[in-house]
């Protein structure tokens, strides 16, 4: 009887013990909302499943079915064997309420806890058209914050509401800072070489991240069409494992149409493991 408690404490002590590496995703789930049906919430939870921190782009503002429809997919990936937990914004201070949105975070608790309140950057509020949502993990004995963020479209000049937040990594120095989501921009652009300088990566190069309506030229996996998803890590300050995109169209068999119902962009990810 000793040895069997014994080795069940040792059991116990190591599932207690926090994962090696952290997996971050960021989604624009274009108009998360009534769009979105029972399976397709269930399809994403399928496709999120595996990632400890997820930021979601373009919940719907004008109706409460946006922050119903994340409610939805943190039940949708409770079902997949995990317990999860979310957090919705207000909507954000944009100059119509037709380009407002909100943001959401969701999370895995068995990984991360949420410290405090996730909170709009509202000094951002005036400069930009969708001001960025800001929220603080811990992770073990280790606190780590996430920003999420929905430039202007690609035509729009969106480099200028990134320029305007390089201070960003300044503004919240004493933790590491990851800022992700739909920036439209190419991750060559030389607006994120501020950011690059003060020792930030992007968790992909070179790598579209929206989908076409149909297919291209070169065939049937001539389907995306441009830049616009990434995350900035702050590779000084984690060790920065892996990124890339969930290919979402090949999930589903490289069914198009049914990725696109989902939305028009695939989620971008980055796995981070040991602060330095």
């Amino acid at each position: 009887m000793k040895i069997l408690s014994l080795l069940l404490l040792v059991a116990t002590s190591l599932c207690a013990q926090p994962p090696t590496h952290l997996k971050l995703a960021s989604w624009n789930v274009q108009d998360l909302g009534r769009t979105k049906s029972d399976d397709e919430i269930a399809l994403m939870a399928q496709i999120l499943r595996d990632y400890d921190v997820i930021a979601l782009q373009e919940v719907v503002a004008g109706d409460p079915a946006g922050a119903q429809a994340v409610a939805r997919l943190a039940e949708a990936l409770d079902r997949t064997g995990n317990d999860y937990d979310y957090r919705v914004s207000d909507p954000t201070r944009s100059s119509s309420g037709a380009v407002s949105e909100r943001y959401a975070f969701v999370w895995r608790a068995a990984s991360v806890a949420l410290v405090g309140r996730p909170k709009l950057i509202r000094a951002y509020a005036k400069t930009v058209e969708r001001e960025p949502y800001l929220a603080e993990f811990a992770w073990g004995g280790r606190h780590f914050r996430v920003a999420t963020f929905h430039g202007r479209p690609h035509d729009a000049q969106p480099e200028r509401e990134v320029s305007l937040m390089r201070d960003l990594p300044d503004d919240f120095d004493d933790l590491p800072l990851f800022l992700a989501g739909d920036f439209n921009l190419v991750s060559r652009h030389t607006v994120f070489g501020p950011w690059r300088r003060r020792g930030y990566g992007l968790a992909l190069e070179n790598q579209p991240t929206t989908l076409r309506t149909r297919a291209g030229p070169a065939g049937p996996r001539d389907i995306f069409s441009r830049e616009a998803d990434n995350i900035l890590v702050p590779a000084h300050r984690v060790s920065h494992l892996e990124g890339g995109l969930l290919d979402v169209p090949a999930y589903l068999r490289n069914d198009l149409a049914a990725a696109r119902r989902l939305s028009d962009h695939v989620p971008v990810y980055v796995v981070f493991g040991e602060f330095p």
